[in-house]
């Protein structure tokens, strides 16, 4: 995973730009997701992994794109400040 979200490889794939990289790791997270809650045994390893990694970029997608967290298990997981959790939670 974590050879495809290097900013070099995405920069080579879609040009310097950093709004282009930080987009292209936001979906990643996203697919991870969408990966982990899908899976049978529920894995939440990747997501865990990409949150201690960009712990920046999480608080971004927290506040700009809640839905890319795809449950409520996994917004629970990652999102430490409770009243921010649980306006999202309410919201969803």
């Amino acid at each position: 995973m974590k050879g495809y979200l290097g900013d070099r490889y995405l920069a080579k794939q879609l040009g310097v730009l950093s709004e282009n990289i930080e987009i292209a790791k936001m979906l990643c997270f996203e697919v991870i997701c969408l990966g982990a809650i899908n899976s049978l045994s529920k894995n939440f390893l990747c997501v865990k992994e990409f949150v201690r990694a960009y712990p920046e970029l999480t608080n971004k997608i927290t506040n700009e794109h809640p839905e890319y967290f795809i449950d409520g298990s996994i917004l629970r997981l990652c999102v430490n400040d409770e009243a921010i959790l649980n306006k999202l939670l309410a919201s969803g």
